[in-house]
């Protein structure tokens, strides 16, 4: 292995370690005693170390403040997973007055956070210097191996025992703080990209480095207020769900260890605490985006999805089916034509989730050419698209043919597709306004309903709800029929084999037998409880019983 090889697999191996990790959150401890004196005793220890010489209160108060927001952000994640570590910056940017993010959020300054300067009272250079933590510079890109990444750090035994051991600090005096959290965030206008030259294997090459928006103000209007308002309404239902993951240690330990492998930036470790939503509106427009984010479910693996249970309860997933493409028909003033809108003929059902993967590429670009860039970064770069075969290496003369069937089959889109500027943030707004609707509804009758951008996840009793919720939100809304798929079938396969199992052990008596399968029914759709798989469960229960 050559030493650059060498470099570069460390470098992965140290990325699967901090990859582990989890940004900086705002927690308050409503002024217990026992927190009160841990942050007075680090205090001491600090001016002791540095030979300070506090006279101002100002002063004094600052630098408590930033000791107690650092020590409940490590106690807190500790408590969650003491392998877990937090992500922070130490860009002198991030903690400006006028536009960081870190003094927005969280009151923090550079210069008692991380300066080492001559005026710098750097209270993280202090636990780390003290042994209370261990810090990680990360530097990872695969292509890239010295561009940087946020910092980590994490809390040692040293910092934990003094916490718990000798102050008696228990984490139920620790709860995130959500006072002043801004749950409708603006972000600007989406900046060039930027091009730097690498050298890789020796030779010098160009990389397109992809920019990211910044947030802005958000601007103090009734419409923003009314939407703050409701999302309040939302989270305050969430807030009291228990939303967990039906599957054993093993496999949250394996989810874990994949989510520590992917360093997508967008993609954090597992926190089941994390049910809050917001929403990001782009462009400075609120009119463009304004989908929910947050909670820990949507930054899972697809297949996990049916796994998600709503306190204690299985779930059921329903969207709209094509909802982008429906809602271009509806504004075109023309009906969809009949069938699947993503099939085309002359092409093998194997590249349907493709073509619907493209087409809606299409909708959300500006040019062919940008629609094709972004189905190859999907499909040789993330891994999130099957190539089917008969496409080849999606080169042009692949993609072209199929953008030429596409338009003709929705003729009375092509007026929008590639001409109407910034379409599929337009569209993710209208999307965004029925989920509104949606969680809103449901969040008045305090049921919690998990938002995956266009799609729905519930306890499986309110199915028949949901539906006619969904139903009924598009049909004030627009007036025309979306169809609505679900994914009944894989919840009642897990069901159902669950049963067979716990049967066949004899770990029911055909009492308890028939309690459950009423118990099912109330859950589930009538048209699957009543299917001949219900049936075989309970000939079978009677043939095990008469044999033994």
């Amino acid at each position: 292995m050559s030493s650059t090889e060498f470099d570069r697999e460390r470098s992965f191996s140290k990325a699967r370690e901090l990859g582990n990790s989890t940004p900086l959150r705002k927690y308050g401890s409503s002024n217990y005693p026992e927190v009160i004196s841990v942050v007075d005793h680090l205090f001491d220890e600090l001016i002791d170390v540095y030979g300070l010489n506090l006279n101002r209160k100002s002063s004094i108060d600052k630098l408590k403040y930033h000791i107690e927001f650092f020590v409940l952000n490590l106690y807190k994640v500790y408590c969650k997973d003491p392998s877990k570590v937090i992500a922070y910056s130490r860009d002198r940017n991030v903690y400006s007055d006028r536009k960081g993010a870190y003094r927005k959020n969280f009151g923090i300054s550079f210069r008692y956070s991380v300066d080492e300067g001559k005026d710098g009272k750097p209270v993280i250079s202090f636990l780390e210097r003290q042994g209370y933590i261990e810090t990680f510079s990360f530097q990872y890109d695969k292509k890239n191996p010295n561009k940087r990444y946020q910092s980590r750090m994490r809390a040692t035994p040293k910092l934990i025992n003094l916490i718990t051991e000798t102050f008696n600090v228990s984490h139920e005096m620790v709860e995130e703080d959500y006072t002043g959290e801004e749950l409708i965030v603006v972000k600007g206008l989406k900046p060039k990209p930027k091009w730097i030259a690498i050298v890789e294997d020796g030779e010098k090459r160009r990389k397109k480095i992809k920019r990211k928006r910044r947030v802005c103000k958000t601007p103090d209007k009734p419409a923003v207020r009314e939407m703050r308002k409701n999302l309040e309404i939302i989270n305050a239902v969430m807030e009291k769900a228990d939303i967990t993951l039906d599957i054993t240690v093993k496999e949250l330990l394996e989810l874990k260890e994949y989510l520590r492998i992917d360093l997508n930036p967008y993609r954090w470790d597992i926190d089941f605490s994390k049910k809050r939503l917001h929403r990001v509106f782009l462009d400075r427009r609120l009119d463009r985006g304004g989908r929910f984010y947050g909670p820990w479910y949507q930054n899972i693996p697809k297949e996990y999805r049916q796994k998600i249970m709503i306190d204690g309860l299985p779930t059921l997933e329903l969207d709209y089916s094509a909802l982008h493409p429906n809602l271009l028909y509806y504004y075109a003033g023309v009906d969809p034509p009949a069938g699947d809108l993503y099939k085309l003929d002359g092409y093998s059902e194997d590249i349907r989730k493709f073509l619907k993967s493209f087409f809606l590429k299409m909708i959300n670009s500006p040019s062919p050419y940008e629609a094709k860039g972004s189905i190859r970064e999907d499909a040789f770069v993330k891994k999130k698209v099957k190539i089917p075969k008969e496409l080849g290496k999606l080169e042009d003369k692949d993609l072209d043919p199929l953008i030429e069937k596409l338009l003709e089959k929705h003729e009375p889109l092509k007026k929008y597709i590639f001409k109407v500027k910034d379409l599929g943030n337009i569209l993710q707004n209208v999307d965004s306004r029925i989920v509104e609707s949606v969680l809103l509804y449901f969040a008045k009758k305090d049921i919690p309903v998990l938002p995956l951008h266009d799609s729905f996840r519930i306890n499986a009793g309110f199915y028949n709800v949901l539906n006619e919720v969904m139903n009924r939100v598009i049909e004030e809304n627009f007036g025309i029929p979306i169809p609505i798929s679900d994914d009944h079938e894989p919840l009642l396969d897990r069901t159902i084999s669950k049963i067979e199992e716990q049967i066949r052990r004899g770990d029911y008596d055909k009492k308890e037998l028939d309690s459950l399968i009423e118990d099912l029914k109330s859950m589930l759709p009538l048209g699957y409880v009543l299917s001949k798989r219900f049936e075989k469960l309970r000939n079978e229960f009677i043939a095990n019983r008469a044999t033994s």
